[in-house]
């Protein structure tokens, strides 16, 4: 099982990386990260993750076994695999626009927010490649880990 985790060299990204190493070890987690060599401090394979280069991407998702999820998902999964409760919260663009300049200035967080009203509205979706590039095709999350065995945490 190799489980690749996006965006890792950000701060939620390591985190997320640190936790699943601790469960299933470093030789079956992928860190991707659009510069990787920013990532390399975390003692697994890197591979390029530019969500604006598919092909980059495709290659770099190759030999990866697990499932896509939704953002709430994500926050349930995550925080069953912690030991916390998390929770998504949805919200408007106003409210994330405003959530964002308030963390990040009145020039990145307009510019933050409008990349994610974008995504949102679906500026960029496209067809997915998933079952050609990994040859199988998607699985829930529920059926994805009650297949995998979960080693103990590595010293």
């Amino acid at each position: 099982m190799t489980i690749a985790i996006t965006t890792a060299n950000g701060q939620l990204g390591s985190a997320v990386v640190s936790a699943v190493v601790a469960r299933v070890g470093t030789s079956n987690v992928v860190a991707l990260a659009r510069t990787p060599e920013k990532a390399q401090h975390l003692g697994v394979e890197v591979r390029p993750g530019d969500y604006d280069d598919r092909v980059q991407l495709t290659t770099s998702l190759q030999g990866i076994d697990g499932p896509t999820l939704s953002q709430s998902e994500l926050a349930k999964y995550i925080g069953a695999l912690v030991g916390v409760t998390l929770t998504y919260r949805p919200m408007s663009d106003a409210d994330y626009l405003v959530d964002r300049t308030s963390e990040l200035g009145d020039f990145f967080g307009p510019v933050i927010a409008g990349i994610y009203q974008g995504i949102r509205e679906g500026a960029n979706d496209t067809t997915s490649d998933f079952a050609a590039v990994v040859g199988r095709p998607h699985t829930s999350w529920d059926e994805y880990f009650a297949s995998v065995e979960i080693a103990p945490p590595v010293d």
